[in-house]
């Protein structure tokens, strides 16, 4: 990432993918007036999560997770536990949601950058469990199958999860989310 000069006032930097010759110029000003709009309208009371994952889709992951926090954005929303930890290094202490598949190999840097995982099975919340303490619990989020038959918790294994996840003094069930069936 390179800044540039803008038009007058306009922040502006520059993401570049040297092998491919392709480059994306950002309008920092435009990111953060969308993100005040949504903040604006959401109101004070409800958390906006800003979804940077996957380098903010070629914007440049840590610049516009930047602006968006600096615009109003409580949450920042990644893909996997790799960006969730460039983020924390990066200087970030806001809460981040993980979205996407997390190996059980890397639930302990979950637990040691207080990270918020999407869970989906069993055998995630159980080794959760095990490496949380009741001084810093885990927040979850449920996902919910709703068709898509990529990740979820099915209909009926809902409520018996939530339940496991409650009765734990390490974990708090924080949300549930799904993906629309429709996607793709």
């Amino acid at each position: 990432t390179v800044p540039i000069s803008g038009n007058g006032d306009c922040p502006r930097f520059l993401w570049y993918d040297a092998l491919m010759l392709n480059w994306v110029e950002i309008d920092a000003r435009a990111i953060h007036w969308n993100v005040t709009q949504f903040r604006r309208r959401l109101g004070p009371d409800v958390l906006l999560g800003a979804v940077v994952k996957s380098i903010a889709y070629g914007h440049g992951m840590l610049e516009v997770a930047g602006l968006a926090c600096e615009a109003g954005a409580d949450w920042l929303c990644v893909n996997n536990v790799d960006e969730a930890v460039r983020r924390r290094k990066a200087g970030h202490r806001s809460e981040i949601l993980v979205m996407g598949y997390i190996p059980g190999s890397q639930l302990e840097a979950v637990v040691e950058h207080h990270l918020r995982p999407v869970v989906y099975n069993p055998e995630t919340i159980d080794q959760l469990d095990r490496l949380a303490t009741e001084d810093a619990p885990v927040g979850l989020h449920l996902k919910v199958e709703t068709g898509t038959h990529r990740q979820g918790v099915a209909e009926s294994d809902v409520v018996p999860l939530a339940q496991r996840v409650q009765s734990s003094p390490r974990m708090t069930l924080e949300g549930i989310s799904t993906h629309f069936a429709n996607i793709e």
